[in-house]
């Protein structure tokens, strides 16, 4: 029959055949104290950094998202503001393009008109009527009738 050592130090029973009692131990090793820690600290750890790493992940795709509608949302809502703006200078435009004045020639007429339109108009800096030789009729502000500059010279009057 084989003999059984005991290990005095860490509990285990090593089976050797013709090994005598007490002369030869095998003990079987077994990890230190502070390798047993650090194993159960990384085991309870890991997978709170893992399960964190990924709500964070998730989030900061979230938080992208939201930050892109609310964007899109601001865009759209200057994009109206902007064709409502535009519209309203069309409208006013068309208004001049059209009186009566203008038709009849009374150009001292549509320049009051004219200055009555650029009170309203926040946005325009100016109301010009010009012929298409290039010749100023009616600038407002300014005055109606001194002789303005012909405009033929400026590359804008040329590609309108």
């Amino acid at each position: 029959m084989p003999s059984r050592a005991i290990s005095s130090w860490s509990g285990s029973v090593s089976t050797r055949p013709g090994a005598a009692a007490g002369r030869e131990c095998y003990p079987v090793p077994s990890m230190k104290i502070r390798a047993h820690v650090i194993w159960l600290v990384a085991a309870a750890v890991l997978p709170v950094m893992i399960f964190s790493m990924i709500m964070t992940a998730v989030f900061w795709r979230q938080q992208r998202a939201a930050y892109e509608d609310r964007f899109l949302e601001r865009v759209r809502a200057v994009s109206i503001a902007l064709d409502r703006e535009h519209d309203a200078s069309i409208a006013a435009l068309r208004g001049l393009a059209e009186s009566s004045s203008l038709a009849a020639g009374d150009l001292e007429r549509f320049h009051d008109r004219a200055e009555q339109a650029l009170r309203g108009e926040q946005s325009w800096a100016a109301v010009m009527l010009a012929e298409p030789s290039g010749s100023q009729l009616v600038h407002v502000p300014g005055l109606p009738g001194p002789a303005l500059p012909n405009l033929q010279d400026k590359g804008a009057f040329r590609q309108a």
